[in-house]
C-alpha cells in the first residue's frame, strides 16, 4: 500500500514537472493552467474555476503562506494590480504552507478573509504545484501570458513596478485577444463585534472627558482597522479609527500592538508600515514614524512597548529587527537584529531575529517572541539570549527545557517576575515558561489561534484571533471561559 501510494505521488510529480517544463519552454497550451486547477482545491470562488476560465487571460501566480510576513507585504501590490487590471488579469494565490496549522482549508480561508485577499486561493499543502514550478522560497510570483506561456518569475517582495510594467506590456501585445471574464470570489460579509482581534494592553489609570480615572483595556480590532476601548467588565466605551482602511487622521490599516503614555496611545499601524499616535484630547491620529509605504526601516511593525521614559521599542516584523524610537526626537535606531532572518544570539551586529511579533518588559528585561522560529527570547543590556526555540523549521508541541521544548508560530507574550505566558498561536495553546527552571509547560489547549495574552486581576486574558473573541483562563487550572465575543 505504501509503495503504491508513493509511486502514485511520484507519478503525479513527474507529470507536473514535465507539464511545467513543456509550458515554460513557451509552447502554446494550457498545461500549466491544468496543473494549477486540477492538482489542489480552490477554496473561495463563487463557482468552480475551470481551465477554460483562465485561457486567454493574464495569470499571476502568487506562492505564499499566511504566517510569512514577506508574503503579507506583497498583498497591497496584488490589490493594486487587481484594481488596475480588473478584466485582463486574474491572480491565483497558491498557498504552500510552512507550518502544520496552516495546511487546512478552513484556516487558509480565514487567513484570506483576515488579510483582505480578493482573488482565488488554492491549497497546495502537498507542495505539488510548488515543486512543479520549481519554487524555492516564499513569496514567489510567476506571470503567465494569455497564450499560456510563462512570461517571467519574481522572487521576494517589492516587485510592484516591474509587475505593473510587464502586465501593461502583455495587455498591449495581446490587445483584443485577452479573455475579459472576471473570476468572482466569495464575499466576506460576516458581521461581528470583533474581526480578527490581535493585541491587548491594560492601562492602569485612564481618564477621558473628565470622568474618574480607572483601569481599562485597549484591544486592536485588526481587520476592522480600529482600536477598541473596553471597561474591565467588557463594556465598550470607544473606538479609535473610522473603521475604513486608510492612512488619514481618522483611519488605520490592520493595526497590531499599542502602548499608552501621557494621554497618547501609540499604535503599530502594521499594514501602513507606520507608527501612529492617537491624542485623546484632539481625537486625531498622527503619524510619527514611517510614511505609509514599506521601507528599509519601517516594515510591518507588530508590537510596541515603552522600554524607557522616552523610548518605544518596536517589533519590526518585516525587517526582522527591534527598533528603538524616541518619542521626543522622533529618531529611530536598531536595537537588535542584523536584518537576516535567523536565530543568532549575542549583541549587534551579530544577533538576528525572525519576525518578532510580541514584546513584554519586566525588571529591565525585554522578552519577545519570534514567530518564524517559534521562539521565546530575551534582550538584556543589549544582548539576546534564546530561551526556547531552535530554527526556522523546528516547531511542534512539546514541553521541556530549551533542548527539547517546541512551539509553533508563537505571536504573543506577557512576562511576570517568575513566569512568561505565551500565545502559542499555531498550536492553539497557552504555554508557560518558568524563569527559574528554564522549562516550558502547557497551561491549556483547544483555543483558536490565540494571538496575545495579558495577566489581569488574577486571570489570563487571551485574545483568541481565530474565534474573534476574548477568553479568560485560570492561571492554575488552565480552564478557559468566554469573556467577550
Amino acid at each position: 500500500m505504501y509503495e503504491e501510494h508513493l509511486m502514485k505521488n511520484l507519478f503525479i510529480l513527474l507529470i507536473l514537472a514535465i507539464s511545467f517544463n513543456t509550458f515554460a519552454q513557451g509552447k502554446n497550451d494550457t498545461t500549466a493552467l491544468k496543473v494549477l486547477l486540477e492538482t489542489a482545491p480552490i477554496l473561495n470562488t463563487k463557482s468552480p474555476l475551470k481551465v477554460g476560465d483562465l485561457k486567454g487571460k493574464i495569470v499571476l501566480v502568487d506562492f505564499w503562506t499566511y504566517g510569512c510576513i514577506n508574503c503579507m507585504q506583497v498583498i497591497p501590490d496584488l490589490d493594486f494590480l487587481e484594481k488596475k487590471y480588473p478584466k485582463d488579469l486574474v491572480i491565483l494565490g497558491v498557498h504552500s504552507a510552512k507550518f502544520d496549522n496552516e495546511k487546512g482549508n478552513f484556516e487558509i480561508k480565514k487567513a484570506a478573509a483576515r488579510y483582505g485577499i480578493h482573488h482565488p486561493v488554492i491549497n497546495d499543502s502537498k507542495f505539488e504545484i510548488w515543486n512543479a514550478f520549481g519554487v524555492q522560497a516564499w513569496p514567489t510570483l510567476v506571470l503567465v501570458s494569455p497564450d499560456g506561456r510563462v512570461y517571467k518569475g519574481y522572487s521576494g517582495e517589492g516587485h510592484r513596478d516591474d509587475l505593473d510594467k510587464d502586465i501593461a506590456a502583455l495587455v498591449k501585445n495581446f490587445k483584443g485577444k485577452i479573455n475579459q471574464k472576471i473570476v468572482a470570489v466569495e464575499d466576506d460579509n460576516h458581521k461581528m463585534r470583533f474581526k480578527f482581534p490581535s493585541k491587548i494592553i491594560e492601562v492602569g489609570s485612564f481618564s477621558l472627558d473628565g470622568k474618574p480615572a480607572r483601569s481599562v483595556y485597549f484591544l486592536t480590532d485588526s481587520s476592522h482597522h480600529q482600536i477598541v476601548g473596553l471597561e474591565k467588565n467588557g463594556t465598550e466605551f470607544m473606538r479609535i479609527g473610522s473603521g475604513k482602511e486608510g492612512f488619514t487622521p481618522d483611519t488605520l490599516s490592520r493595526p497590531q500592538g499599542t502602548a499608552f503614555k501621557d494621554g497618547i496611545l501609540y499604535i503599530a499601524d502594521t499594514a501602513n508600515n507606520a507608527l501612529r499616535a492617537y491624542d485623546f484630547k484632539t481625537k486625531k491620529i498622527t503619524t510619527i514614524g514611517g510614511d505609509g509605504k514599506r521601507g528599509s526601516i519601517w516594515a510591518s511593525p507588530w508590537d510596541v512597548k515603552f522600554t524607557s521614559p522616552d523610548e518605544l521599542t518596536i517589533a519590526m516584523a518585516g525587517t526582522h529587527q527591534l527598533l528603538g524610537f524616541n518619542i521626543k526626537t522622533k529618531q529611530a535606531r536598531v536595537v537588535a537584529g542584523s536584518g537576516e532572518e535567523s536565530i543568532n544570539d549575542g549583541i549587534l551586529p551579530f544577533n538576528s531575529l525572525s519576525q518578532p511579533s510580541g514584546l513584554s518588559l519586566v525588571n529591565g528585561k525585554l522578552y519577545f517572541v519570534d514567530a518564524e522560529t517559534s521562539s521565546l527570547r530575551v534582550l538584556d543590556h543589549g544582548k539576546i539570549t534564546t530561551l526556547i526555540g531552535k530554527g526556522l523549521f523546528d516547531f511542534g508541541l512539546k514541553d521541556g527545557d530549551k533542548a527539547s521544548a517546541l512551539m509553533q508560530h508563537t505571536t504573543g507574550v506577557f512576562a511576570t517576575a517568575d513566569k512568561v505566558y505565551l500565545a502559542d498561536t499555531y498550536n492553539n495553546a497557552i504555554r508557560v515558561y518558568d524563569v527559574k527552571s528554564g522549562k516550558l509547560s502547557t497551561l491549556t489547549r483547544g483555543l483558536k489561534e490565540p494571538n496575545d495574552v495579558l495577566v489581569s486581576d488574577g486571570k489570563l486574558i487571551v485574545v483568541e484571533t481565530g474565534d474573534h473573541a476574548l477568553k479568560k483562563v485560570d492561571l492554575k487550572t488552565g480552564k478557559a471561559e468566554n469573556f467577550i465575543q
